[in-house]
């Protein structure tokens, strides 16, 4: 689980490419990481995936409720994948990873989504946010500096 966001971690907006899906949350680029992927799913749509300090710092604001988003789900369909229904940006994901019997949550954006900073500083250079790889064609989600085979820089 994400820890507690602090006062020095910003609250960023983020929207889709028509502006119709938007969303607040609170994200650590200074100290944190984006996540790529090399399943079949993030490999394909190219996912730059940067988690919030926790969940509960996330929030929908338009459309109000996921049901109006566009939701592509497969295989065991423990992830939903949302994205505007208008514009068909994918924006975030949520659900849950299998570890053995445990579920684990998890929730990103697409840090590309991201819009700027609430408190009027210059939103962070994507550029200098680490970048981490997980082995998600094999279930492995140890994260290493560089990525798996299947997997893109």
């Amino acid at each position: 689980m994400s820890a507690a966001p602090s006062d020095a971690t910003p609250t960023h907006t983020g929207s889709c490419h028509c502006g119709h899906v938007t969303y607040t949350g609170s994200f650590d680029l200074v100290s944190g990481h984006i996540i790529k992927c090399n399943c079949s799913i993030c490999h394909k749509k190219g996912y730059f995936l940067l988690s919030p300090t926790s969940t509960a710092s996330f929030s929908l604001l338009t459309p109000t409720s996921e049901s109006e988003l566009a939701d592509y789900q497969f295989a065991k369909k423990l992830v939903h994948h949302y994205a505007c229904p208008k514009c068909s940006t994918s924006v975030y994901i949520s659900g849950f990873f299998e570890m053995g019997d445990e579920e684990i949550p998890f929730m990103a954006v697409m840090a590309n989504t991201l819009d700027k900073r609430l408190d009027g500083e210059p939103l962070e250079d994507l550029r200098k946010v680490k970048i981490k790889y997980i082995d998600g064609r094999h279930d492995k989600l140890e994260l290493l500096d560089e990525p798996f085979p299947g997997g893109a820089w």
